[in-house]
């Protein structure tokens, strides 16, 4: 497994403790997601074409929308995976899920798939 490889199966299952999403296009067409540790992955949804970056504190990922839901699916060297996300019905929420094909990084022909989800918690503003 590459060094890259490695890098995006630990993002994948080691969350950061906090977001910051902005929708920048009212049609949608650009969401731009920042962590904790000031990683930018920017999502297209309008066809727009992604540059490869080799920097893992920005990143530029084709997504699309299905419904209320941003859907990506992303590549690695050895395989697929796909991250979902959606708002929860009260609002205060974000779920996002991952989809991971346990066979791609365990090199075993066909297996199952990993489902990890997390959830995050709307900032309620400062509490001073």
């Amino acid at each position: 497994m590459s060094d890259s490889d490695r890098g995006i199966l630990r993002e994948l299952t080691d969350p950061p403790e906090g977001l910051n999403i902005m929708q920048k296009d009212p049609k949608g067409g650009e969401v731009d997601l920042t962590d904790d540790m000031a990683r930018k992955r920017v999502f297209f949804t309008d066809g727009r074409k992604t540059e490869k970056s080799k920097d893992d504190s920005y990143q530029e990922i084709d997504a699309k929308w299905d419904g209320k839901s941003l859907i990506s699916e992303e590549k690695t060297s050895r395989g697929k995976f796909s991250r979902t996300f959606e708002l929860a019905p009260n609002g205060q929420q974000l779920y996002e899920t991952v989809r991971i094909d346990a066979s791609v990084y365990s090199g075993k022909g066909s297996g199952p798939q990993v489902y990890i989800q997390y959830v995050y918690d709307a900032d309620q503003g400062d509490s001073r």
